[in-house]
């Protein structure tokens, strides 16, 4: 069953035991996801405490929850019907993870930023890890390769990502992205690394401070030291009529998962190639309404309907006749 999860809802609640079907492929510390998240009208609904209504509604009995999204994003969840399709979605997920020749990322993303890319198009690797702030630690982005020793303590969390930007308006601009996880808010991480943060990403649009007028990043470390005002682009909010602060106090975070891709779905491991009966699964889900109200506002309506036509014309064939969003 694939649903929409709705920012600003979790879909358990807490951490998974062991690291859920990721097996524990990070060091734990207090994730900043704990952090309220603005305009949520009820932190104590879930995706998991709703299984219950949905397996009803849809008349599966069997409904659970496999792997979902972080509380500040929106997208489609898919939760599977019977504990072979857990099974099926667990073994898609560790197959993208080797990283397969010719293997779409897993998940296909928007975002509005503050400022821009340094290029309209373009990729960025490293991984995340900790930088202590007073008594607190933060996650940084390194835009370099991690040693031995960070990896195997899972210290450090390797990842890519890929962009195109679709349009640049009020000092901000739309951008299309390709991840293979969110784990340790590495695209938030990324974009803050470029200077061009999440709109609405107070955790790390926090670092960006204006130097000559022009924006420049902290590290957590330095926050205290340093008496710069932080950078907001004056378009934005001479556009919209509101003041920086009051934007920043009530802003959403602004990206959403518009397609997730589990390769070889059904796979069975260990059987021979001839006797598997597998396809690749999109679970693909629009805007929600305040990322597209924004985008609206801003004038880059035009360009996010534009991105979906050409997606949805792009003429790959999916198996089974399915058409993309």
């Amino acid at each position: 069953l694939i649903i929409p999860k709705p920012y600003g809802v979790s879909c358990v609640g807490e951490p998974q035991k062991e690291g859920g079907v990721f097996e524990n492929s990070v060091f734990n510390r207090k994730d900043p996801d704990e952090v309220p998240l603005k305009k949520v009208v009820n932190q104590g609904v879930t995706i998991s405490e709703c299984i219950p209504g949905l397996s009803r509604l849809f008349n599966e009995p069997q409904l659970m929850f496999c792997t979902g999204l972080k509380r500040y994003l929106s997208g489609a969840i898919v939760l599977p019907a019977c504990s072979a399709d857990f099974e099926n979605i667990k073994n898609s997920i560790k197959y993208a993870a080797g990283k397969p020749a010719n293997c779409s990322p897993h998940y296909r993303a928007l975002a509005l930023l503050v400022s821009s890319p340094p290029n309209s198009t373009g990729s960025l690797s490293g991984y995340a890890t900790f930088q202590s702030n007073g008594k607190v630690s933060e996650y940084i982005f390194v835009e370099q390769n991690a040693g031995r020793r960070a990896r195997t303590g899972k210290f450090a969390v390797a990842g890519s990502m890929e962009w195109r930007v679709l349009s640049e308006r009020y000092g901000c601009s739309l951008v299309e992205f390709t991840v293979d996880k969110f784990a340790r808010h590495l695209p938030r991480l990324m974009f803050s690394h470029m200077l061009c943060p999440i709109l609405g990403d107070e955790l790390y649009g926090n670092r960006l401070i204006e130097i000559d007028g022009k924006p420049a990043t902290v590290q957590p470390k330095d926050l205290r030291r340093v008496r710069n005002a932080r950078y907001f682009p004056k378009a934005l909010t001479d556009h919209l009529g509101v003041t920086a602060a009051e934007l920043q106090r009530v802003m959403p975070l602004y990206c959403h998962v518009h397609s997730t891709f589990f390769p070889r779905y059904g796979w069975k491991v260990g059987r021979p190639k001839r006797e598997q009966d597998f396809a690749d699964l999109y679970a693909n889900i629009p805007p929600p309404q305040h990322f597209l109200a924004m985008a609206e506002a801003l004038g880059m309506n035009d360009a996010l309907m534009k991105y979906f036509q050409d997606d949805d014309d792009d003429g790959e064939q999916l198996i089974g006749g399915d058409e993309k969003l």
